[in-house]
């Protein structure tokens, strides 16, 4: 099968979920952060208490982060489900795996912190995600990334 062939192929169910679950947990995590700006500023202020940052180098460095972590995230999911690269696949699993665990840990251990506003934005975010990952191991998804996926001449008659 010729890399042009693989390409066009439509991609399969548990794919095309994959990608609705994946912008809609990067939508309402950009929600959240929109949201929470001020927490965030007010904690990253509080870090850099004793190091003379002024406030808005603090905002840089947060949209920095911000811009580096979602275009790091997009570009994951562009090459798993448009390209369909499987190391992106893995390493989109890894990476966000460890996210959700984190932030389940983190708002388990430290639900005091949080506003309730707050822990919604992380609990549905982390969920999202976490079907979203389910969905590129899904027996569909593991065949379509090892190429074995046929199209259904069918369609076309």
């Amino acid at each position: 099968m010729s890399g042009a062939t693989r390409l066009f192929e439509p991609p399969p169910r548990s794919i095309r979920l994959f990608t609705v679950l994946f912008w809609a947990a990067t939508i309402i995590s950009l929600m959240g952060d929109f949201f929470h700006w001020e927490e965030t500023m007010a904690i990253m202020a509080e870090d850099l208490a004793g190091l003379e940052f002024d406030k808005r180098i603090t905002g840089g460095i947060i949209i920095g982060l911000y811009a580096f972590v979602y275009g790091l995230t997009i570009l994951l999911w562009f090459f798993a489900a448009e390209r369909r690269g499987n190391i992106a696949r893995w390493i989109y699993a890894i990476f966000m795996g460890f996210a959700c665990t984190f932030s389940a840990v983190d708002l388990i251990t430290q639900t005091s912190e949080y506003t309730t506003s707050e822990i919604g934005f992380h609990s549905i975010t982390t969920l999202i995600t976490s079907a979203s990952i389910i969905c590129l191991f899904l027996p569909d998804a593991r065949q379509w990334f090892a190429g074995k996926v046929q199209i259904d001449t069918s369609t076309f008659e």
